[in-house]
Protein backbone atom coordinates (compact mmCIF):
# COMPACT_ATOMS: atom_id res chain seq x y z
CA UNK A 1 0.00 0.00 0.00
CA UNK A 2 2.73 2.56 0.85
CA UNK A 3 4.91 3.21 -1.85
CA UNK A 4 8.80 3.41 -1.69
CA UNK A 5 10.41 6.72 -1.46
CA UNK A 6 12.60 6.41 -4.52
CA UNK A 7 9.66 5.23 -7.07
CA UNK A 8 8.10 7.42 -8.84
CA UNK A 9 4.14 7.22 -9.72
CA UNK A 10 5.11 7.79 -13.56
CA UNK A 11 8.10 7.40 -15.78
CA UNK A 12 11.14 9.39 -14.08
CA UNK A 13 10.55 11.82 -18.03
CA UNK A 14 7.31 12.77 -17.21
CA UNK A 15 6.55 16.54 -16.59
CA UNK A 16 2.49 17.07 -15.01
CA UNK A 17 1.52 20.00 -17.12
CA UNK A 18 -1.43 21.61 -16.60
CA UNK A 19 -4.11 20.33 -19.44
CA UNK A 20 -6.93 23.13 -20.39
CA UNK A 21 -10.50 21.99 -18.91
CA UNK A 22 -12.66 19.78 -21.39
CA UNK A 23 -16.13 20.13 -21.25
CA UNK A 24 -16.81 16.33 -21.41
CA UNK A 25 -14.19 13.94 -19.71
CA UNK A 26 -13.95 10.19 -19.93
CA UNK A 27 -14.12 7.65 -17.16
CA UNK A 28 -11.85 4.88 -17.24
CA UNK A 29 -12.76 2.34 -14.25
CA UNK A 30 -11.78 4.39 -11.37
CA UNK A 31 -9.60 6.83 -13.32
CA UNK A 32 -11.05 9.85 -15.10
CA UNK A 33 -8.76 11.35 -17.94
CA UNK A 34 -10.30 15.55 -16.43
CA UNK A 35 -8.38 17.46 -13.79
CA UNK A 36 -10.23 17.39 -10.26
CA UNK A 37 -9.18 20.72 -9.69
CA UNK A 38 -11.24 22.07 -13.05
CA UNK A 39 -14.62 20.11 -11.71
CA UNK A 40 -13.89 22.12 -8.13
CA UNK A 41 -13.61 25.04 -9.80
CA UNK A 42 -16.19 25.17 -12.06
CA UNK A 43 -18.72 24.45 -9.32
CA UNK A 44 -17.85 27.10 -7.50
CA UNK A 45 -17.58 29.46 -10.51
CA UNK A 46 -21.33 28.22 -11.09
CA UNK A 47 -22.85 28.69 -7.59
CA UNK A 48 -20.90 31.89 -7.19
CA UNK A 49 -23.00 33.12 -10.28
CA UNK A 50 -26.26 31.39 -8.38
CA UNK A 51 -25.25 33.87 -5.45
CA UNK A 52 -24.03 36.89 -7.62
CA UNK A 53 -27.41 36.59 -9.48
CA UNK A 54 -29.27 36.76 -6.31
CA UNK A 55 -27.52 39.51 -5.11
CA UNK A 56 -28.49 41.71 -7.82
CA UNK A 57 -32.09 40.57 -7.90
CA UNK A 58 -31.81 41.82 -4.50
CA UNK A 59 -30.91 45.36 -4.97
CA UNK A 60 -33.05 45.76 -7.70
CA UNK A 61 -35.56 44.94 -5.02
CA UNK A 62 -34.31 47.94 -2.78
CA UNK A 63 -33.97 49.73 -5.36
CA UNK A 64 -38.14 49.36 -6.24
CA UNK A 65 -39.59 49.89 -3.27
CA UNK A 66 -37.07 52.48 -2.22
CA UNK A 67 -38.19 54.80 -5.55
CA UNK A 68 -41.43 53.72 -4.69
CA UNK A 69 -42.16 54.81 -1.72
CA UNK A 70 -40.54 58.59 -2.72
CA UNK A 71 -43.20 58.82 -5.36
CA UNK A 72 -46.09 56.31 -4.21
CA UNK A 73 -46.76 53.57 -1.60
CA UNK A 74 -45.41 50.60 -3.28
CA UNK A 75 -47.92 47.50 -3.29
CA UNK A 76 -46.32 44.39 -3.39
CA UNK A 77 -47.76 41.80 -6.30
CA UNK A 78 -46.72 38.80 -7.38
CA UNK A 79 -43.84 39.78 -9.49
CA UNK A 80 -42.57 41.45 -6.46
CA UNK A 81 -42.97 38.42 -4.04
CA UNK A 82 -41.82 36.15 -6.77
CA UNK A 83 -38.44 38.09 -7.37
CA UNK A 84 -37.99 38.25 -3.35
CA UNK A 85 -38.21 34.60 -3.04
CA UNK A 86 -36.16 33.96 -5.99
CA UNK A 87 -32.98 36.41 -5.08
CA UNK A 88 -33.26 35.01 -1.09
CA UNK A 89 -33.20 31.54 -3.03
CA UNK A 90 -30.21 32.09 -5.63
CA UNK A 91 -28.16 33.51 -2.59
CA UNK A 92 -28.70 30.80 -0.16
CA UNK A 93 -28.07 28.17 -2.95
CA UNK A 94 -25.02 30.31 -4.15
CA UNK A 95 -23.52 30.42 -0.35
CA UNK A 96 -24.49 26.53 0.28
CA UNK A 97 -22.50 25.21 -2.49
CA UNK A 98 -19.42 27.57 -2.09
CA UNK A 99 -19.26 26.27 1.12
CA UNK A 100 -19.84 22.97 0.61
CA UNK A 101 -17.25 22.96 -2.31
CA UNK A 102 -14.76 24.63 0.29
CA UNK A 103 -14.99 22.27 3.14
CA UNK A 104 -14.68 19.05 0.21
CA UNK A 105 -10.73 20.50 -0.41
CA UNK A 106 -9.94 19.54 2.89
CA UNK A 107 -11.86 16.40 3.48
CA UNK A 108 -11.56 13.09 2.28
CA UNK A 109 -13.62 9.89 2.45
CA UNK A 110 -11.18 7.71 4.08
CA UNK A 111 -11.38 10.37 6.93
CA UNK A 112 -15.29 9.68 7.35
CA UNK A 113 -14.81 6.20 7.35
CA UNK A 114 -12.08 6.03 9.94
CA UNK A 115 -14.53 8.26 11.99
CA UNK A 116 -17.31 6.18 11.96
CA UNK A 117 -15.59 2.62 12.59
CA UNK A 118 -13.90 4.37 15.42
CA UNK A 119 -16.80 6.24 17.15
CA UNK A 120 -18.70 2.79 16.66
CA UNK A 121 -15.80 0.87 19.03
CA UNK A 122 -14.93 3.33 21.40
CA UNK A 123 -15.87 2.67 25.23
CA UNK A 124 -18.05 5.30 26.91
CA UNK A 125 -15.54 7.72 28.27
CA UNK A 126 -16.46 11.23 30.34
CA UNK A 127 -14.68 13.86 27.79
CA UNK A 128 -13.05 15.65 30.96
CA UNK A 129 -11.08 12.23 31.87
CA UNK A 130 -9.73 11.95 27.95
CA UNK A 131 -5.90 13.02 27.24
CA UNK A 132 -5.96 14.64 30.92
CA UNK A 133 -2.71 15.67 31.82
CA UNK A 134 -2.07 15.81 35.51
CA UNK A 135 0.23 19.02 35.20
CA UNK A 136 -0.87 22.09 35.04
CA UNK A 137 1.95 23.96 32.86
CA UNK A 138 1.56 20.96 30.20
CA UNK A 139 -0.36 22.13 27.14
CA UNK A 140 -4.06 19.95 27.12
CA UNK A 141 -4.13 17.12 25.07
CA UNK A 142 -8.26 16.90 24.22
CA UNK A 143 -8.04 18.79 21.10
CA UNK A 144 -5.00 16.51 19.63
CA UNK A 145 -5.99 12.98 20.75
CA UNK A 146 -9.46 13.05 20.24
CA UNK A 147 -8.92 13.01 16.33
CA UNK A 148 -8.23 8.96 15.11
CA UNK A 149 -6.42 8.09 12.37
CA UNK A 150 -6.98 5.53 9.62
CA UNK A 151 -3.34 4.00 9.17
CA UNK A 152 -1.92 4.88 12.72
CA UNK A 153 -3.67 5.86 16.51
CA UNK A 154 -4.01 9.50 16.65
CA UNK A 155 -4.12 12.22 13.36
CA UNK A 156 -2.70 15.76 14.04
CA UNK A 157 -4.72 18.72 13.89
CA UNK A 158 -2.72 21.38 11.57
CA UNK A 159 -2.23 24.92 12.70
CA UNK A 160 -3.50 27.65 9.89
CA UNK A 161 -5.38 24.76 7.73
CA UNK A 162 -5.38 25.82 4.01
CA UNK A 163 -9.50 25.57 4.35
CA UNK A 164 -9.78 28.30 6.83
CA UNK A 165 -7.44 30.85 4.49
CA UNK A 166 -9.26 30.03 1.64
CA UNK A 167 -13.19 30.09 3.58
CA UNK A 168 -12.01 33.93 4.72
CA UNK A 169 -10.96 34.94 1.03
CA UNK A 170 -14.20 33.43 -0.05
CA UNK A 171 -16.44 35.37 2.67
CA UNK A 172 -14.72 38.83 1.64
CA UNK A 173 -14.97 38.30 -2.01
CA UNK A 174 -18.77 37.17 -2.08
CA UNK A 175 -19.91 39.75 0.32
CA UNK A 176 -18.33 42.12 -1.83
CA UNK A 177 -18.93 41.85 -4.90
CA UNK A 178 -22.67 40.69 -3.26
CA UNK A 179 -22.60 44.61 -2.18
CA UNK A 180 -21.23 45.36 -5.31
CA UNK A 181 -23.99 44.36 -7.57
CA UNK A 182 -26.90 45.20 -4.78
CA UNK A 183 -25.54 48.60 -5.88
CA UNK A 184 -25.66 48.38 -9.54
CA UNK A 185 -29.08 46.79 -9.41
CA UNK A 186 -30.10 50.40 -7.48
CA UNK A 187 -28.26 52.42 -9.66
CA UNK A 188 -29.83 50.83 -12.98
CA UNK A 189 -33.21 51.69 -11.27
CA UNK A 190 -32.75 55.08 -10.52
CA UNK A 191 -31.64 55.48 -14.47
CA UNK A 192 -34.55 53.79 -15.46
CA UNK A 193 -36.73 55.79 -13.13
CA UNK A 194 -35.42 59.30 -14.34
CA UNK A 195 -33.80 59.85 -11.15
CA UNK A 196 -30.20 58.94 -11.49
CA UNK A 197 -27.50 58.65 -8.80
CA UNK A 198 -24.95 60.16 -10.49
CA UNK A 199 -22.24 59.52 -7.14
CA UNK A 200 -23.40 56.06 -6.78
CA UNK A 201 -23.16 55.29 -10.44
CA UNK A 202 -19.30 56.82 -10.39
CA UNK A 203 -18.28 54.68 -7.02
CA UNK A 204 -20.01 51.32 -8.79
CA UNK A 205 -16.82 51.35 -11.09
CA UNK A 206 -13.72 51.46 -7.77
CA UNK A 207 -16.12 48.69 -6.03
CA UNK A 208 -16.43 46.89 -8.68
CA UNK A 209 -12.75 46.89 -9.72
CA UNK A 210 -12.15 45.72 -6.25
CA UNK A 211 -14.55 43.17 -6.48
CA UNK A 212 -12.98 41.67 -9.40
CA UNK A 213 -9.48 42.01 -7.85
CA UNK A 214 -11.34 39.68 -4.61
CA UNK A 215 -13.18 37.17 -6.95
CA UNK A 216 -9.73 36.34 -9.02
CA UNK A 217 -7.89 35.99 -5.61
CA UNK A 218 -10.30 33.85 -4.30
CA UNK A 219 -10.12 31.46 -7.79
CA UNK A 220 -6.23 31.65 -7.35
CA UNK A 221 -6.38 30.25 -4.14
CA UNK A 222 -8.80 27.91 -4.33
CA UNK A 223 -6.88 26.31 -7.71
CA UNK A 224 -3.87 26.32 -5.32
CA UNK A 225 -5.61 24.26 -2.81
CA UNK A 226 -7.00 21.87 -4.58
CA UNK A 227 -3.71 21.46 -6.15
CA UNK A 228 -1.61 20.58 -3.85
CA UNK A 229 -4.40 19.41 -1.53
CA UNK A 230 -4.35 18.11 2.00
CA UNK A 231 -1.78 16.73 4.30
CA UNK A 232 -2.44 14.29 6.66
CA UNK A 233 0.03 12.59 9.78
CA UNK A 234 -0.71 10.27 12.01
CA UNK A 235 1.30 9.01 14.39
CA UNK A 236 1.26 5.95 16.49
CA UNK A 237 1.60 6.96 20.27
CA UNK A 238 0.87 10.39 21.54
CA UNK A 239 1.81 12.25 23.44
CA UNK A 240 5.13 11.51 23.67
CA UNK A 241 8.42 11.13 26.12
CA UNK A 242 12.20 11.91 25.93
CA UNK A 243 14.18 9.39 24.42
CA UNK A 244 10.73 7.63 22.92
CA UNK A 245 10.29 6.08 19.35
CA UNK A 246 7.14 5.98 17.43
CA UNK A 247 5.99 5.77 13.68
CA UNK A 248 4.78 8.20 11.95
CA UNK A 249 2.49 7.96 8.47
CA UNK A 250 2.22 11.32 5.89
CA UNK A 251 0.04 11.67 3.03
CA UNK A 252 -0.21 14.47 0.70
CA UNK A 253 -3.12 14.98 -1.61
CA UNK A 254 -3.42 16.64 -4.97
CA UNK A 255 -1.75 17.00 -8.22
CA UNK A 256 1.43 18.04 -8.46
CA UNK A 257 5.34 17.30 -8.80
CA UNK A 258 7.27 17.97 -5.65
CA UNK A 259 10.91 19.08 -6.52
CA UNK A 260 11.21 18.19 -2.18
CA UNK A 261 9.59 16.88 0.68
CA UNK A 262 10.63 17.06 4.08
CA UNK A 263 9.13 16.82 7.41
CA UNK A 264 10.80 18.51 10.69
CA UNK A 265 10.57 17.22 14.19
CA UNK A 266 10.96 21.07 15.58
CA UNK A 267 11.17 22.75 19.51
CA UNK A 268 10.44 26.25 19.42
CA UNK A 269 10.26 28.61 22.56
CA UNK A 270 8.29 31.63 22.83
CA UNK A 271 9.03 34.24 24.72
CA UNK A 272 6.86 37.20 25.50
CA UNK A 273 8.15 40.48 27.67
CA UNK A 274 7.39 43.77 27.87
CA UNK A 275 9.71 46.64 26.21
CA UNK A 276 9.59 49.91 27.35
CA UNK A 277 5.50 50.38 26.73
CA UNK A 278 5.49 48.27 24.18
CA UNK A 279 4.70 44.11 24.43
CA UNK A 280 7.13 41.92 22.30
CA UNK A 281 6.93 38.61 21.31
CA UNK A 282 9.60 36.32 20.08
CA UNK A 283 10.25 32.59 18.60
CA UNK A 284 13.47 30.95 18.76
CA UNK A 285 14.33 27.55 17.55
CA UNK A 286 16.00 25.05 20.23
CA UNK A 287 15.61 22.10 18.04
CA UNK A 288 15.53 21.24 14.47
CA UNK A 289 15.66 17.52 13.09
CA UNK A 290 15.06 16.40 9.40
CA UNK A 291 13.08 13.05 9.71
CA UNK A 292 12.43 12.17 6.49
CA UNK A 293 13.55 13.83 2.96
CA UNK A 294 12.61 12.46 -0.48
CA UNK A 295 13.26 14.48 -3.61
CA UNK A 296 11.43 14.67 -6.81
CA UNK A 297 8.11 12.92 -6.27
CA UNK A 298 5.23 12.97 -8.23
CA UNK A 299 1.15 13.15 -6.48
CA UNK A 300 -1.27 11.37 -8.56
CA UNK A 301 -4.87 13.10 -8.29
CA UNK A 302 -6.65 9.67 -7.88
CA UNK A 303 -4.60 8.54 -5.15
CA UNK A 304 -2.51 9.99 -2.88
CA UNK A 305 1.17 10.06 -2.35
CA UNK A 306 1.81 7.98 0.94
CA UNK A 307 5.04 7.57 3.38
CA UNK A 308 5.39 5.59 7.04
CA UNK A 309 9.02 6.88 8.90
CA UNK A 310 10.11 6.75 12.34
CA UNK A 311 10.17 9.38 14.73
CA UNK A 312 12.79 10.11 17.57
CA UNK A 313 12.72 12.44 20.39
CA UNK A 314 16.15 13.42 21.83
CA UNK A 315 16.53 11.58 25.36
CA UNK A 316 17.10 15.42 26.52
CA UNK A 317 14.48 16.92 25.48
CA UNK A 318 12.84 19.61 27.33
CA UNK A 319 9.02 18.67 27.91
CA UNK A 320 6.35 21.10 26.28
CA UNK A 321 5.55 23.98 28.79
CA UNK A 322 3.19 26.71 28.11
CA UNK A 323 2.56 30.03 31.20
CA UNK A 324 1.67 33.39 30.75
CA UNK A 325 5.17 34.71 29.34
CA UNK A 326 7.24 31.25 27.92
CA UNK A 327 6.22 28.41 26.40
CA UNK A 328 8.07 25.14 24.82
CA UNK A 329 6.27 23.72 22.21
CA UNK A 330 6.75 20.84 19.66
CA UNK A 331 6.04 20.43 16.18
CA UNK A 332 6.25 18.29 13.26
CA UNK A 333 6.98 20.56 10.39
CA UNK A 334 5.93 19.34 6.72
CA UNK A 335 7.54 21.56 3.91
CA UNK A 336 6.95 21.00 -0.03
CA UNK A 337 8.77 22.56 -2.86
CA UNK A 338 6.12 22.22 -5.85
CA UNK A 339 5.57 22.59 -9.46
CA UNK A 340 3.63 24.83 -10.82
CA UNK A 341 2.71 25.33 -7.32
CA UNK A 342 4.44 27.50 -4.54
CA UNK A 343 6.05 25.55 -1.98
CA UNK A 344 4.25 25.69 1.06
CA UNK A 345 4.81 24.44 5.01
CA UNK A 346 2.30 22.82 6.74
CA UNK A 347 2.56 22.37 10.88
CA UNK A 348 1.28 19.58 12.93
CA UNK A 349 1.47 20.11 17.16
CA UNK A 350 2.57 17.13 19.35
CA UNK A 351 2.91 16.76 23.15
CA UNK A 352 6.01 15.75 24.92
CA UNK A 353 6.03 14.82 28.48
CA UNK A 354 8.56 15.40 31.44
CA UNK A 355 9.74 11.59 32.20
CA UNK A 356 7.99 9.44 33.86
CA UNK A 357 4.73 11.29 33.61
CA UNK A 358 1.57 9.54 31.94
CA UNK A 359 -2.14 10.54 30.70
CA UNK A 360 -5.24 8.75 30.20
CA UNK A 361 -4.31 7.93 26.51
CA UNK A 362 -1.03 7.11 27.00
CA UNK A 363 -0.33 5.29 30.28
Amino acid sequence: MFRAATSPLHHPHDTPMIRWPRLLNKKRGSRRSGWEIWGTVGETLFFAGLFLLGSFGFGLIIAIVTFATDQAPVTPGFGFWTLLIASISLIFLGTSGVTYRILGVGASHERRSALAKRAAGLELMPRNKLGKVDLPNVPQLNRITESPGTQLAYRLPTIASPVWNLAATAALAFLWNGCALSLLGVSIVSIVEGQPRVLLTILIVPISAAGIWTFRRFIIQLKKSAGIGLTIVEISNHPLQPGQTCEVYVAQYGRAALKSFQAKLVCEELSTFRQGTDVRTEKHPVFEEIVLAISKITIDPNQPWEQKFTLAVPPSAMHSFQSPHNSISWWIVIHGEGSPWPSYFRRFPVVVLPHGATTATNP
